[in-house]
This record gives structure tokens, C-alpha cells and sequence, in this order.
């Protein structure tokens, strides 16, 4: 493949599975940049550096006078033998939509966008880890990571030991024509270049971050986070600058994130910082802790941040996210009941008995009472790709609204409510529609009670770290109908705040 003109041819799961590190940690809200483009008539090779929010690209362009917008998919790897072509996949403006073979506007990738005129395009997208490698053997799209100030020459930045001796011919769309790009010319921020390597690259990328596929995330169990910076060889030393860019949500600041110097205290990041790179050195460990005093108010509950690492030959970022400790949300786990009243001799008293788990999803909206919910669908991320949970309270088969108040970060308070099934409710346990005996049930009334911050009998106090940013306390129960007394267990509960993802309440199966 030449580089030229593009052609204008053609789940339900227990509620304890949400408790899995694996899963709660993929689990990802969203951090927000936007990104400009200046867009000149004709043709133009863009590299879109985030997830687009918008990705119907008709919707995505409406502010330039576009025409068509084009991607190169290059061919499947494998063995050169048994390689499929590479091929365009394009969506045009006006012609009608059986032409499109584009259908999505999605990224990190590169674009080739033909435009009327010129303009500004601005993308809006979620940030995501740009880990685009080049194949070998053939052209393809590759768009950098640049510094916007002070960008690199093409030698510096494909200088890695394995990238240098491998990167061939690379040409640049410019004034209207292609041309090659030399050693000594600076790349362009935004821009996607044509590149053929003699091999495959996975990561030619200078300057690379070691911080997972999710970023940095900060909560109440964690306040400070580290990762590493390869930097590559270099015989004299360097400087690190470290830029903080607020996500574009309208409320996030980077006034949070904290960076630790030299002499181990940490300061503000404010306008930036700077690092020293030792020579010889070819990575760098960066601590950043997060600072949530003044976080307290709902609205500034969630911060978001990408963090640029601009190097002389390269730049790279990191996403940055915090979550303060607040008690509106949804919290989720389960009460174990182990205890239930029984009479004696000497009068009424609990007793201890075979434990019993009950799935708790507990919602505090930030206006109006507490509630306990069914069922709960969870949008979030595993390995990659995204994935809706369904999780279920089972014992709850509808919404159940509590009065009551909690105290401070949930350490104190009591909240309650009763839950009433009758008798030919479709739920109830003792009902059975297909038998002659058993057309109607008893009628059942639920009073149970919520105790936040207390000890059950039994219960061995816990460590302080392993309680932050957790819920717990006593679980009442009284069970009206199936005796001539009431029913009495209680045992203990432990809830923990739904971090990240998108979470909707759902309705119980038979509603």
C-alpha cells in the first residue's frame, strides 16, 4: 500500500460478584478532554487522541464543512502467507447511506478527513491509553504523542534502540501533496503520518507510561498512587515536565493532585512540574497523592484529570480520577444473619444460628430518603470491552423507601422501614398458582431496621483500614404472619460504595 489519495470505491450475576477486585476495579467513569483540530480545505490526516463521545460522525463534524471522512484498516496479522488486504472503510456527508462502510466514529485512531473549507474541528472524548504499534512490511496510519509547545524531530522521536533501525520512508500530507518527512522536521501535534516499518513496532512511542489500561483512580481506601515512565537511553540528562489538564466535564479542577519531590513531601502540581532523569537512567518512578479536603460537596465528589508527561523526544499521558468519600451513591453487599430470638425458661433472648446471607443495594440520592433496591444494571469495562452487569437483591422484590437519618460519613444513624406482601402477591413464598390448596399465601409483614456504626454481639471489632470507605452495622429483622409472635433475627452488614461505571436501578423479576 502507497501512501496517496484514499479511493472512493467501497449477564445475571449474585450480588457478591460485584464484590470481585477484578471486576470493581475495571469499572470505569469517564475522563473528559476535548481537542482541536485546524482543518484546511481538502485533505487532512488527523489522529483522534480519545473515544469520542459523539460517534455518529455526522453528529461529531456538524461544526466543518466536511465531505467524507476515511480510516485505513490495515491487514490482519498472521503470517505474510495468509494476510487478508487492508482496506478503506469511508462515510460520506450526502450520499446515501448504503455507500457508508464507516459506521462509527471511534478512537484512539487516525483519520484522513476531506473538507470543503477550512475550520476548527473539536472532538470531545473519553480519555483512553494510546497504545497504537505500526506493522511491519507495509504502510499504515500512525498518529504520535506529541508535546504541544515544544514538539520533536522525527530522529528524536523514533529514537528507542528497536524503533530507529526499523521505521523506513514516512510522508506527511501537506499543502495539498504528500512529502517525505526528514530526520530534522519537527512532527505536528494532531497529525497522523503515513509510516512503513521493515517489522512490526507494537510500541515506538519514545516516552511510555506504566499506569494499567484504566489510568490512576483515588478513593477513600486510596490516596496515593505510583507508576513508572520509560524514557529510554540517553548518556546526558534529561527533564520531565508533568502537566495537569482538568477533565472538560465542567466542575473538575486539578487543585487535588499532588506530586512528591525530591525530598519525599508532596506540593501541588499547580501550573507543572519538573523531573530530573539521571544519566543512564531509563525509567522513572512518579508518587502522586491525591488531597480531598476540600472535596466535600457532592458536586466536586468526583474529580477527573489527564496527566501530559512531556519529554525532549516525546510526550505520553495518564488518566487521573478521584472519587471522595461521600455518602450519596449506591452502595452494595450483603447482612449475614446469625442470631435469632428464641424463648426460655428465664424469658425472651437471641441465640446464636446458622448464618444466612442477604444481599443489601442501598441508595442515598442526594436529595430525599435512603431506599433499598431490587436489582441494579451495571454499564462498566473488563479486558477491554464493555459489559452490563445485572446484580439482584433477591429477598427485596421491590423498591423499599427508608426514613431515618445518617450521621456523619455514615458512622452513626438508623434507618427503617416495613415491607408488606400479601397473600396473592405473585412473590410470595407460600403461594402456588398451580395447586388447589396453595392458590394464596400468608399474609407477611417485614419490619427491619438498619443500624449504622454499631457492634453485634459477637462480632470482633475490625482493623480501621479495613473499614475505610465502608458501611457496617447491626441488621434488625421482625417477621410478622407465618406465627402467632412475630419472628426476631439480626445479624450484621457490610456495605461498600459502587465505585465508577454507570449503575441503573432495575425492576425484580415478576414486576
Amino acid at each position: 500500500m502507497n501512501p496517496g489519495t484514499p479511493p472512493r470505491s467501497s449477564a445475571v450475576l449474585p450480588l457478591a460478584a460485584l464484590c470481585s477486585t477484578a471486576f470493581a476495579a475495571s469499572l470505569q467513569a469517564e475522563t473528559i478532554r476535548e481537542d482541536s483540530f485546524a482543518i484546511t480545505p481538502g485533505w487532512n490526516l488527523i489522529h483522534i487522541a480519545s473515544e469520542p463521545l459523539e460517534t455518529d460522525p455526522r453528529e461529531a463534524l456538524a461544526g466543518i464543512d466536511w465531505d467524507s471522512l476515511w480510516t485505513w484498516l490495515p491487514p490482519a496479522g498472521g503470517p505474510a502467507s495468509t494476510r487478508t488486504d487492508g482496506r478503506w472503510v469511508v462515510v460520506y456527508r450526502s450520499a446515501p447511506k448504503f455507500l457508508n462502510t464507516l459506521h462509527g466514529f471511534s478512537g484512539p485512531a487516525p483519520y484522513v478527513l476531506l473538507a470543503k473549507s477550512g475550520g476548527t474541528l473539536r472532538v470531545r472524548g473519553a480519555w483512553r491509553p494510546n497504545r497504537s504499534g505500526i506493522g511491519g512490511g507495509r504502510f499504515e496510519l500512525f498518529g504520535p504523542t506529541l508535546p504541544a509547545g515544544a514538539p520533536p524531530s522525527l530522529a528524536a522521536y523514533f529514537s528507542r534502540p528497536g524503533v530507529r533501525e526499523s521505521v523506513g520512508p514516512i510522508f506527511e500530507f501537506s499543502g495539498g501533496s504528500y512529502r517525505r518527512v526528514n530526520d530534522g522536521t519537527s512532527l505536528r501535534p494532531g497529525a497522523a503520518y503515513w509510516v512503513r516499518a521493515a517489522q512490526e513496532v507494537p510500541e515506538p512511542d519514545p516516552v511510555r507510561v506504566d499506569a494499567g489500561f484504566g489510568g490512576l483512580r483515588f478513593d477513600a481506601q486510596t490516596s496515593l498512587q505510583e507508576f513508572e515512565i520509560e524514557v529510554g537511553e540517553s548518556a546526558a540528562p534529561r527533564q520531565l515536565s508533568l502537566k495537569a489538564r482538568a477533565s472538560a466535564d465542567g466542575i473538575s479542577t486539578t487543585a487535588w493532585i499532588e506530586v512528591q519531590k525530591g525530598d519525599g513531601s508532596f506540593a501541588a502540581i499547580g501550573t507543572g512540574a519538573t523531573l530530573e532523569v539521571p544519566p543512564g537512567q531509563t525509567n522513572l518512578r512518579v508518587a502522586l497523592r491525591a488531597r480531598q479536603e476540600d472535596l466535600t460537596e457532592t458536586s466536586l465528589a468526583f474529580q477527573a484529570a489527564v496527566l501530559q508527561v512531556d519529554a525532549p523526544n516525546g510526550s505520553a499521558e495518564v488518566g487521573l480520577e478521584l472519587e471522595a468519600p461521600t455518602l450519596q451513591g449506591i452502595w452494595i453487599g450483603e447482612a449475614a444473619i446469625n442470631e435469632v430470638e428464641r424463648m426460655s425458661a428465664y424469658g425472651t433472648g437471641y441465640s446464636p444460628a446458622p448464618s444466612l446471607p442477604l444481599s443489601l443495594i442501598l441508595e442515598v440520592p442526594q436529595a430525599g430518603q435512603p431506599r433499598l433496591l431490587p436489582c441494579l444494571e451495571v454499564e462498566g469495562n473488563r479486558d477491554g470491552k464493555n459489559i452490563t452487569v445485572r446484580f439482584e437483591a433477591a429477598l427485596f422484590h421491590e423498591k423499599v423507601n427508608l426514613t431515618g437519618a445518617l450521621g456523619s460519613q455514615g458512622a452513626s444513624g438508623t434507618l427503617s422501614s416495613t415491607i408488606s406482601l400479601q397473600a396473592n402477591h405473585p412473590l410470595n413464598p407460600y403461594r402456588h398458582r398451580y395447586h388447589p390448596e396453595h392458590t394464596a399465601g400468608y399474609d407477611i409483614t417485614r419490619s427491619l431496621k438498619l443500624r449504622f456504626g454499631a457492634q453485634g454481639s459477637g462480632q470482633l471489632p475490625e482493623s480501621p483500614f479495613a473499614t475505610v470507605g465502608i458501611l457496617s452495622g447491626v441488621y434488625e429483622e421482625d417477621l410478622s404472619g407465618l406465627a402467632q409472635e412475630p419472628i426476631r433475627v439480626r445479624g450484621h452488614f457490610r456495605l461498600r460504595k459502587l465505585a465508577g461505571g454507570t449503575a441503573t436501578p432495575c425492576s425484580a423479576p415478576g414486576q
